[in-house]
């Protein structure tokens, strides 16, 4: 995690040629990967904030001034007291705080249940011949931040990963978020229009949404069974009639442990491949004729690296 320690010995005001004054804060930044990491290390001022001494100044630009080695950056942030909009476009550009945009995303996905988990079959039990097609509506968040370039290998870390614990998000009033771990997903990286190479900032848009639960459910049915005591295969063995012992050929519904839920096609000493005991391990539907086998698609990312 990166760590800044104030310079002490350069804080201090002077004159702006009769127009203000103005003053400047220099840190020293360690563990920092990168320039943006630096800038957003945890003490470093932001813009906009008040000088700790001269509350009459206000941030107006926060940069890198040198790189001492490796290992520690500079960070400088400039005060005055004459407004904002009196910058240069340069300097105004580097002035703007963080936007936050929060809105929703409509997506189609094919459902196999309803909200309860009891499955939708037709009259005899099995799946339709036609998929059912539900739309659900995802919460949103876009971050842009203005940025000394552009790295797309940081959005290759990232894009369609889920944070692996939890992090904040700043909201209005200085106030924060946090996101609890697994709930985001990283949908883009990305400058928010085309840029020349001699352009000092960028502004990049990152993109993120939020879920309670990412993981796909599925409906543990098919046409095998686990392993059975009176077989010597280890391999799945095909499910059949228990009277006239003649293979099924429509998917049934499984229990969760590779047996089928219908007593009338287990056979004496079946047995499942896995235990499944926990609510975590799979989801029952009210009913019980049912059950549904949860998986894990999205890798897990550190999003406190973001520093948004």
């Amino acid at each position: 995690m990166a760590k800044a320690t104030e310079r002490w010995s350069v804080h201090n005001k002077f004159s702006m040629a009769g127009t203000g004054v103005a003053a400047r804060r220099e840190w020293d930044v360690t563990g920092a990967s990168n320039e943006r990491e630096a800038i957003y290390a945890g003490s470093v001022a932001r813009y906009g904030e008040r000088h700790p001494r001269f509350p009459d100044m206000s941030v107006k630009r926060v940069g890198i001034t040198q790189q001492q080695s490796t290992d520690v950056y500079v960070v400088e942030a400039n005060y005055d007291n004459l407004p904002g909009r009196g910058a240069r476009p340069r300097e105004r550009q580097r002035e703007r705080p963080l936007l936050m945009f929060w809105s929703t995303s409509l997506s189609q996905t094919e459902l196999e249940s309803d909200w309860q988990g009891k499955p939708f079959v037709n009259s005899a039990g099995t799946s339709f011949p036609i998929p059912i097609i539900g739309t659900t509506a995802q919460l949103q968040l876009i971050v842009k931040r203005w940025e000394p370039g552009y790295d797309p290998r940081l959005a290759l870390k990232f894009i369609n990963r889920l944070n692996k614990s939890s992090f904040n998000i700043a909201v209005a009033n200085n106030r924060s978020v946090t996101i609890e771990e697994r709930q985001a997903k990283v949908l883009r990286i990305m400058p928010t229009r085309e840029y020349s190479q001699d352009e000092d900032l960028i502004e990049i848009e990152y993109g993120f949404e939020f879920k309670e639960d990412w993981r796909v459910w599925m409906l543990d049915r098919g046409v095998y069974q686990g392993r059975s005591t009176d077989s010597d295969s280890e391999s799945p063995q095909r499910i059949r009639e228990k009277d006239t012992q003649t293979p099924i050929t429509t998917p049934v519904h499984l229990d969760g442990t590779g047996r089928p839920i219908n007593d009338d096609l287990k056979r004496t000493g079946d047995k499942g491949v896995t235990d499944r005991k926990t609510d975590d391990d799979f989801r029952r539907s009210p009913s019980g004729n049912a059950v549904y086998m949860p998986f894990r698609v999205h890798e897990l990312a550190d999003f406190g690296k973001l520093a948004l």
